[in-house]
């Protein structure tokens, strides 16, 4: 079994899009010319681990409800911050989210093949960040 080095491919800040992104635009990542061993596309599926979080970054001061229900009337997402889906797609708006997995064979050139996935993400205005 070959080693890899493990990075994400993320969402930045202020965007909105679907819970399957990473799958939706893996194929033409893959027609890239990235291997598709490298690139995974994940889906974002809510939970409740999104309601908690939520209530976190707002009992810290992270965030705030108005700012939640600002997001969702919006988006058109239900206001509630016990619905799942609106967490989760709100977090994703204000802290980015993991689109794809990334895996680079130990032994390849992992600078260059950096660059090659920076190339192929750039119309999708994503960033690669080490897992």
């Amino acid at each position: 079994m070959k080693r890899v080095v493990e990075y994400e491919s993320w969402t930045k800040p202020g965007r909105v899009v679907s819970q399957d992104f990473g799958k939706e635009i893996q194929e033409a990542i893959w027609q890239s010319g990235i291997p598709k061993d490298f690139f995974l596309g994940v889906s974002n599926i809510p939970d409740p681990a999104d309601v908690e979080l939520l209530g976190d970054l707002i009992s810290s001061g992270t965030t705030d409800i108005q700012r939640f229900h600002e997001f969702c009337l919006r988006h058109g997402f239900p206001a509630n911050i016990t619905n799942e889906c609106s967490a989760a797609m709100f977090i994703a708006y204000i802290k980015g989210a993991c689109v794809a997995w990334i895996h680079l064979p130990e032994d390849s050139d992992i600078p260059a093949m950096l660059e090659n996935l920076q190339r192929a993400l750039k119309p999708y205005d994503l960033v690669i960040v080490e897992a």
